[in-house]
């Protein structure tokens, strides 16, 4: 492994801590977290230390105190302290250690052939300083170190507070800067504003002494023209005044005729109104009758359906009784039957002779069990015609009511057909009616239009003497508007003369205070030229802060290259385990099939040894009724066949013992591997669970440290 790679695994790892800790690491071996610990040992294994080493660090646990403190102030120092201690453990070759009484340093060698390091150790109880030479022995440098490490927390304390005083300082300077930038700013926006603003009083005030001058002009010649239009009304106001009395005399004449007219169309319009009034009372009518009509008809078909309707069900319903009372005849026929055959077997069993007595006995058996069953017919039947009878009472009382019904609908339908042929005499009466009435309407109508086209020729003349007065009106509030205009045109010169006076005033006043802010204009203009150097020292600084952003940037990219390449292991390793994960599954369910397949095959040999119990058991059962018909013959013979009987079945329920002992060891041996497969299980599914937790701390710990990084690479963006 070349010396590059041994450094650049080096540098990555400790760069996680640096993070991680900071730049004064502290690491505790019992403390630190699995990953940790492996992170801190991962390039000491890449840099070859033999394993004895590694295992005296575990077992001294590094200074007695179980820490190992590392201080540096930037990367390479670090870098170079870890290399050094990496030496000295690896070849045992330092020299020398120093103690003093103010800092915890560790220096840089004076050449590359002198390997030595030199540290100088502070403690707060002894100030004389003592040299110790360590000739190889780790466990004493351990002990130096455990000196060393008794004033960190003192210095580190310090340095927070001195550090913490620094960025103080930084930001009151930076607030008062940015404060005193702020009031710079403010002054001159505020003066610009004001420079601004006086500029616009300036144009407005030149505008309206233009406008001024305008409207002066437009005035006199407003007046020339309304004193035109005044003589040019008072003619026309003449001519008007003449064609007025004309038109009142001819609509004197034209109002009496308008009234005439008027009490001639008020009597046709009362003979109309009464007319059509009587006409709509006979439409009304002739409605309600459709009505009714409409309605009786919707009644008739209702009826004649609901008829349809019970008929139907009258006739389905005799036929179930027709069914009933023949399937009723054929049960007691079959009744009869039956007690007709059993007393006939009977008396043929009276008969027989007494040597069939055991057969006869079991054909009574028969015939009883036969008779027990018809029974149960006899009585299911029974139920049935009863059922059936209670169905058919039901619906003789619903035949009775639909009957009721029926003869209710029909004197209703025979009265609804009378008032049907009464409506239609009637409404034949009515059309008749309608047509006189038709005809009356039509002359009246005629009427109408006449007293219409009188009433048009009315409307036209008064429209136009309408006209006429609404000409004189405008005619007399054109002449008092011109009256009104004329003495607000002489106000208006009034008016003109004292505005003219202030006008001039205001521009004396105007052009003084122009003289006075060109003179603050100068004096703003000298005072803002240190303010633009200001600005352009702030511009460069942040020209200069852009590329250290810029480079700081390439940094935090090549860190994160280190960073993918440690988490392409990482998902590695983890593709790695979720294999084993998959196998182990994969070997789980074999087992528990084949632990099915075992199931399986005892309960077939339970069910083949039960099967061969049963078959013993039946052939005993044989044997004994074969004893029992062969009785007859010899009593020693039944003795003997007793006695084999009986020592089969004594056998037979040995065997079944035996099998029954060798199952149940059978049984109890593949729970025991089965419960040592169920634990191998449960373990390897608890070490996945295990596994996976680790992994997703570790991702956590990437995400962690990579969320920050964007966080700056956006902030520099921004």
């Amino acid at each position: 492994m070349k010396a590059s790679h041994r450094d650049a695994l080096l540098r990555m790892h400790l760069k996680y801590l640096q993070k991680k800790y900071g730049t004064n690491l502290r690491f505790n071996f019992n403390n630190l977290k699995e990953n940790d610990r492996l992170i801190l040992l991962q390039p000491i294994k890449n840099l070859c230390i033999p394993m004895k080493d590694l295992f005296i660090l575990h077992q001294h646990r590094i200074l007695h105190n179980n820490d190992l403190e590392i201080r540096s102030d930037c990367e390479n120092q670090f870098f170079f302290m870890i290399k050094t201690l990496y030496s000295m453990f690896k070849e045992g070759n330092y020299q020398h250690l120093s103690c003093s009484n103010t800092n915890q340093v560790l220096q840089y060698p004076s050449s590359s052939e002198d390997k030595k390091l030199r540290l100088t150790v502070g403690s707060r109880n002894k100030s004389h300083e003592k040299d110790i030479l360590c000739n190889s022995n780790v466990f004493n440098l351990y002990l130096c170190y455990f000196h060393l490490l008794k004033n960190y927390d003192f210095l580190k304390n310090i340095k927070e507070e001195l550090l913490k005083k620094l960025e103080e300082s930084e930001q009151i300077r930076r607030e008062s800067i940015y404060s005193n930038e702020m009031k710079f700013c403010k002054i001159c926006s505020v003066l610009k504003d004001e420079l601004q603003t006086l500029k616009e009083k300036y144009n407005n005030i030149s505008k309206n002494y233009t406008i001024s001058q305008m409207e002066k002009e437009r005035s006199v010649m407003n007046y020339a023209t309304g004193e035109k239009r005044l003589l040019e009304a008072q003619k026309s106001i003449k001519l008007v005044e003449k064609k007025h009395q004309d038109a009142l005399k001819e609509n004197a004449g034209l109002q009496k005729k308008l009234q005439r007219a008027e009490h001639d169309i008020s009597k046709l319009a009362t003979e109309m109104n009464s007319k059509c009034s009587e006409i709509m009372q006979l439409r009304n009518q002739i409605e309600r009758h459709r009505d009714s009509d409409n309605a009786k008809e919707m009644k008739l078909k209702w009826a004649q359906n609901r008829l349809k309707i019970i008929t139907d069900a009258q006739e389905e319903s005799q036929a179930k009784l027709n069914e009933c009372l023949a399937k009723n005849t054929e049960l007691k026929n079959q009744c009869e039957f039956l007690q007709s055959q059993v007393n006939d077997k009977i008396k043929m069993v009276n008969k027989t002779d007494e040597n069939k007595v055991t057969i006869l006995d079991q054909q009574l058996k028969e015939q009883q069990a036969r008779l027990i069953m018809e029974r149960h017919v006899i009585e299911d039947a029974e139920n049935t015609r009863i059922k059936l009878q209670k169905e058919y009472d039901i619906l003789l009382d619903r035949q009775r009511i639909a009957d009721k019904e029926n003869h209710l609908l029909i004197s209703q339908i025979h009265s609804l057909q009378r008032e049907f042929t009464e409506c239609k005499t009637e409404a034949n009466f009515l059309r008749a009616s309608l047509e006189r009435e038709k005809e009356k309407v039509q002359t009246l109508e005629s009427q109408l239009s006449q007293m219409e086209t009188l009433n048009k020729h009315l409307e036209t003349k008064e429209q136009r003497l309408c006209a006429l007065e609404v000409e004189l009106k405008r005619l007399q509030l054109e002449k008092a508007d011109f009256q009104a205009d004329i003495e607000a045109l002489r106000q208006r010169e009034i008016q003109m003369l004292d505005f003219t006076q202030k006008l001039t005033d205001k521009n004396v006043q105007l052009q003084c205070d122009f003289t006075n802010i060109q003179s603050k204009y100068h004096i703003l203009e000298n005072s803002q030229h240190p303010l633009e150097q200001r600005i352009k020292k702030c511009m460069e600084d942040i020209a200069s802060l852009e590329q250290n952003l810029s480079s700081e940037k390439i940094k935090r990219s090549e860190e994160c290259n280190v960073l993918a390449k440690y988490i392409a292991e990482l998902t590695l390793y983890n593709q790695k385990l979720l294999y084993q994960l998959e196998e182990l599954e994969g070997e789980k369910d074999i087992l528990r099939k084949r632990y099915e397949l075992a199931i399986r095959e005892m309960n077939r040999e339970v069910y083949l040894r039960r099967t061969k119990t049963e078959n013993n058991k039946s052939l005993s059962d044989a044997s004994s009724s074969e004893n029992c018909a062969n009785c007859e013959e010899s009593a020693l013979k039944e003795s003997h066949g007793q006695n084999s009987s009986l020592n089969e079945i004594g056998n037979a329920k040995m065997y079944d013992v035996l099998d029954k002992e060798n199952l149940y060891k059978q049984l109890i041996k593949l729970q025991k591997i089965n419960a040592k497969r169920a634990e191998r299980i449960d373990f390897l599914e608890e070490h996945s669970h295990a596994l996976l937790k680790e992994l997703q701390k570790k991702t956590k710990i990437i995400q962690n440290y990579g969320i920050p990084c964007d966080i700056n690479t956006n902030h520099g963006k921004f």
